[in-house]
């Protein structure tokens, strides 16, 4: 019987199938990204799928990258699916705006969407995403809404700046006046790349619990099938290893260990993301959708304002 902990380990994957962007996001730390670029080859997904969606795991095709950019979405998507896995494809309001983005989204029929749209304050919006036109952006989530109606479940996510720490109520509002469920995150500092935002202050960093809750339960899985130990890794020093190389269960038992240790990366000691504070998962991990879907309902509350 395997330990429950290292059955843990792949609850949740970031799956960055590209992390190529167009995008000029204001928070994103693109310029600190050192590790290859590229987008995800067929043969990678195949092999990566069978080991996900064996586990059920839930998979965000999301990352450093934006999805909509890779050329074999669609299939990618599809082919998660027929394995087992739950996919979430991650898309920022910024993608939406592409000419037939919305239709390549329907067509990956995913289980579920997460739109990034920073905030329903139109001027943040368009300082936090240079370039986009908020009418626009609104436009086209609207249009996807639509077209998502009984294909898909859709969710709008924003971000607490220094500039609108009070927003989270009329964030939710807005959109659930538009028929949609919405969150609100507070901005983190992305492993400390974002230090000289003016949108973003920085709040404790480490792990002051010993060890961080998110790591336990979720991975990340880079365009190359390596496992890094956080998605804010951007030069790939935290490599614990490969898919397509390893066993999965040799991943697993490695990120049970490491969760035992104190910072174990250097990273760690600069983080100052909410989800590292949630309570150490215990117990065998959830086994059916809905009892997933439970998992992450009680996470949420741990996105909002600290």
């Amino acid at each position: 019987m395997p330990d429950p902990a290292y059955d843990w380990s792949f609850v949740s994957v970031d799956l960055e199938i590209t992390n190529r962007c167009s995008n000029r996001c204001a928070l994103c730390p693109r310029q600190s990204l050192s590790r290859p670029v590229g987008d995800m080859n067929l043969e990678v997904l195949e092999a990566v799928s069978t080991l996900l969606g064996a586990k059920g795991s839930l998979v965000s095709l999301s990352g450093m990258g934006d999805p909509l950019l890779h050329p074999e979405l669609v299939v990618f998507s599809r082919i998660l699916r027929r394995r087992g896995a739950d996919v979430r494809i991650v898309a920022h309001a910024s993608s939406l705006v592409r000419q037939g983005a919305v239709e390549i989204l329907v067509e990956a029929s995913p289980n579920a969407v997460l739109i990034s749209f920073p905030s329903c304050r139109r001027s943040l919006f368009e300082a936090l995403c240079p370039g986009v036109d908020y009418d626009q952006a609104l436009a086209s989530v609207r249009s996807l809404a639509r077209a998502a109606e009984g294909r898909f479940g859709l969710r709008v996510s924003g971000i607490l700046t220094l500039q609108n720490p009070q927003e989270r109520d009329e964030f939710v509002n807005f959109w659930k006046d538009k028929g949609l469920p919405a969150e609100m995150a507070r901005c983190h500092g992305r492993g400390g790349h974002l230090m000289a935002s003016p949108f973003y202050a920085p709040g404790d960093r480490g792990l002051e619990g010993g060890s961080c809750g998110l790591f336990r339960f979720h991975s990340f899985v880079t365009w190359e099938a390596d496992v890094l130990a956080c998605c804010h890794d951007l030069a790939g020093e935290t490599r614990l290893g490969n898919l397509v190389r390893d066993s999965i269960e040799r991943l697993a038992a490695r990120k049970a260990q490491i969760a035992q240790s104190e910072q174990p990366f250097d990273l760690c000691a600069r983080c100052d993301e909410p989800l590292r504070a949630v309570e150490a998962v215990r117990g065998a991990p959830p086994s059916a959708r809905r009892e997933r879907r439970k998992f992450f309902q009680r996470l949420r509350k741990t996105w909002g304002p600290s």
